[in-house]
């Protein structure tokens, strides 16, 4: 776009110098007028529009630029959300693990409450035959 940009400031640029140099060989009343009412707006519109074309590259450039990084961030928060559902599954897996270790404590431990009597009784006995 600047190679485009660059051709058209170029040709600009040799439109104004082949009317700078006319102003000497043509200036009577019908150059003045065809300045006035033709040539010089168009000098005004033509240095408008390079202004804006230049604001216009500046701002495509500068998109393009936001647009390579919001893609490499974009890149970035995959890599980061393949690492979360990686370690989402390892905390489930922890998480079903746990669950099943609870169950069997809770398993054990009503087995070893109901022994507690049974383990009373026979520390009682185990005391009167010491005695």
């Amino acid at each position: 776009m600047t190679d485009w940009f660059w051709s058209v400031v170029q040709r600009s640029n040799a439109l104004q110098d082949f009317r700078q140099s006319l102003r000497g060989l043509w200036n009577d009343s019908a150059a003045h007028e065809i300045n006035q009412h033709y040539l010089d707006p168009h000098r005004q519109d033509n240095m408008l529009m390079q202004e804006m074309l230049s604001q216009l590259i500046d701002a495509v450039t500068d998109a393009e630029g936001k647009l390579d990084a919001a893609e490499q961030e974009g890149m970035r928060a995959e890599r980061i959300s393949q690492q979360v559902k990686e370690y989402l599954g390892y905390a489930e897996h922890d998480r079903f693990e746990a669950d099943r270790d609870y169950g069997r404590f809770l398993t054990f431990n009503a087995e070893a409450q109901e022994e507690l009597p049974i383990i009373a009784d026979l520390i009682e006995t185990a005391k009167q035959y010491c005695a």
